[in-house]
């Protein structure tokens, strides 16, 4: 899209220094940029009806219980109640995949639910909350966790981010990744 519209805009400047160009230069370059826009656009329409048409085998599929509990942490005193609804919630669906025979390889939760930063707060999260530590949800489910939170790169200078935080099958804090520029 941002390659049409540099085509575009450059018909428009080519149009428009029209008037300053000789009546025959100016008539051709119009008549050549028409037709390269044309031209691209017709190969980009194919290639993208080709690629939709086109019959894809995944290699692998992935069997996840995907979370987003209805509540606004900023607005609680705590990150408790979000952790323990999306335990439960969570919960729910493993226990009904395996009933049916698929069962879950990835617990997904949404942004927001983990409320402290990362990785300071990784060993505040084996025992917290009180009712059923996220440590110990993780690790008697033996599936790994996704979920997001913040992320501290640099305490000193306060540089956070945005972050999917990986815990392992055994309940074990892996890792962040945190976007350089938000999308």
């Amino acid at each position: 899209i941002a390659f049409l519209n540099g085509l575009f805009a450059e018909l428009i400047i080519t149009f428009y220094n029209r008037f300053k160009l000789s009546d025959k230069l100016n008539i051709w370059s119009l008549n050549i940029a028409g037709r390269l826009i044309i031209i691209l656009f017709a190969v980009s329409l194919v290639h993208g009806i080709y690629q939709y048409n086109k019959k894809r085998t995944p290699d692998r599929t992935l069997n996840a219980v995907m979370v987003q509990q209805n509540s606004n942490p900023w607005e609680e005193e705590s990150d408790e109640d979000s952790i323990l609804a999306s335990e439960r919630m969570s919960q729910e669906h493993i226990d009904q995949m395996k009933n049916e025979g698929t069962p879950a390889e990835l617990i997904v939760w949404s942004e927001g639910v983990l409320r402290y930063r990362f990785p300071q707060s990784e060993k505040h999260y084996r025992n917290y909350p009180d009712e059923k530590p996220l440590y110990s949800f993780v690790q008697e489910n033996n599936i790994p966790l996704l979920t997001g939170g913040s992320f501290t790169r640099d305490k000193k200078r306060r540089i956070y981010f945005n972050a999917a935080i990986m815990y392992d099958s055994e309940g074990n804090y892996r890792g962040v990744y945190g976007n350089n520029h938000l999308v």
